[in-house]
């Protein structure tokens, strides 16, 4: 009996030390992928499948120094979602004294770079997530003529963008976010940059002032930069025309004399995108008082052709339903008015809405909602009560009118443009009342 337990123990810590080796093999990683200058992929069994001058991952591949070493131009590799994933020593793709190469839909992670072009020309990349490499996102160097499209660089420790002695190249559409520099350059000069979203970089852009194209011009416009200070109050070429447009009123200042002259005022989503912001003059009413509250809402245009569209206005039923047409970067301004003495105590929901365009990606800022309060009189903030907080707001606004530093419309109980004894009176004569 002493035998066979012995016996059946040995079998398992063998089996264990088979699972563990099994397993460690399974992560350990690998030499780089080659795709040879006479097109075969080595080694053979790789996850790149070729058809004719198309490679497609069919699963992630991981190394310990460069991932794919790309040694024939002239071809489209399209990563298919899949990862190549490495340490800091290497270079996620490799691209060396070629031209003509695609590489797409790929997600890199670590390396010393996600995607790495020296000497080459007329290359693009598009559509690649390239995370967390020790240097640069994408790396140029003593390259022209390239196209980086709609790719996300995040967390690289150097650039999410590279340019060393590199000229010539578009730069578009791509999301660069969390990098030490936006885009990095030395010695590269008129490259087109625009449309891209620099968001919490440490800093936007490092240069040695090489002179390169920050935008598109009007309408089509340039960047989104997070840090822009800038106000959105008028319109045009020249910013000039009454109107928000969805582009900053005065230039993001760069380096030298470079500037993006039309900095956009949200990250670009596309040349469709339509957005709404609202104002709504006061959002907390008394009950029984003849009170006309004003809904301001601004409709955006921010794409690049006239769009068609239906607007709703809703509270707990619609007030307004119409079809708006927009030309591009114009915006509108609808005001309704909405007296609110006939409605009880409540919470009304304000939602306005205008419906996605087609083409249109980022339908977050489709739609404002919003609230206003009906309540007992001198309950300043909504809170269903009248207490000293209450009587607190109102003495804080006291002596105000709009356009004041102090003014507060909610305290201004009696809706008569000022904030008076009488607000304080209507406070008083209310005070300790509470619903429900």
């Amino acid at each position: 009996m002493i035998k066979v337990d012995r016996t059946a123990a040995l079998m398992l810590i063998l089996l264990s030390m088979f699972v563990v080796t099994s397993s460690l093999r399974l992560v350990t990683a690998s030499g780089p992928v080659y795709i040879r200058a006479d097109g075969s992929v080595d080694p053979p069994g790789s996850p790149l499948q070729r058809n004719g001058d198309l490679y497609t991952l069919s699963g992630n591949i991981t190394s310990d120094s460069d991932g794919i070493v790309i040694e024939k131009g002239n071809i489209i590799i399209d990563g298919n979602g899949y990862t190549v994933k490495g340490g800091p020593d290497g270079k996620a793709f490799y691209v060396y004294g070629i031209d003509n190469v695609t590489v797409r839909n790929t997600r890199t992670e670590g390396f010393s770079y996600g995607i790495y072009l020296e000497s080459t020309s007329r290359n693009i990349i598009y559509g690649n997530n390239l995370t967390g490499s020790t240097y640069d996102g994408i790396g140029l160097f003593d390259s022209i003529d390239n196209i980086i499209s709609f790719n996300h660089m995040k967390e690289n420790g150097w650039s999410g963008v590279n340019l060393y002695f590199s000229s010539g190249n578009n730069i578009s559409g791509n999301s660069i976010t969390n990098n030490y520099y936006g885009i990095s350059m030395y010695s590269s000069e008129n490259s087109s940059i625009f449309h891209n979203n620099f968001i919490n970089n440490t800093d936007q852009i490092s240069s040695d002032a090489s002179p390169n194209v920050w935008d598109e011009g009007y309408p089509s416009g340039g960047n989104y930069w997070n840090d822009y200070t800038g106000a959105d109050l008028y319109r045009g070429p020249y910013q000039n025309e009454t109107g928000s447009d969805g582009i900053g009123d005065t230039p993001y200042s760069l380096y030298g004399s470079d500037a993006d002259h039309y900095p956009l005022m949200k990250p670009y989503a596309g040349p469709h995108d339509m957005g709404i912001k609202a104002f709504i003059s006061k959002t907390v009413v008394a009950e029984n008082y003849s009170t006309t509250v004003s809904i301001n809402v601004t409709i955006i245009n921010y794409g690049e052709q006239a769009e068609t569209f239906n607007f709703t206005l809703q509270t707990n039923t619609t007030i307004q339903e119409q079809t708006l047409t927009l030309v591009s970067r114009n915006s509108t301004t609808l005001t309704f008015s909405w007296n609110t003495i006939s409605f009880p105590k409540g919470n009304y929901i304000i939602n306005a809405y205008a419906s996605p365009v087609p083409g249109e990606t980022d339908t977050t800022d489709n739609t404002y909602i919003g609230w206003i309060v009906i309540t007992i009189p001198g309950d300043v903030d909504g809170n269903g009560k009248v207490d000293m907080k209450d009587i607190g707001w109102i003495c804080k606004a006291y002596g105000s009118t709009p356009g004041h530093p102090k003014w507060s419309p909610n305290a201004d109980i009696n809706d008569d443009g000022k904030v008076d004894m009488k607000d304080i009176g209507y406070a008083c004569m209310h005070y300790g009342q509470h619903y429900p």
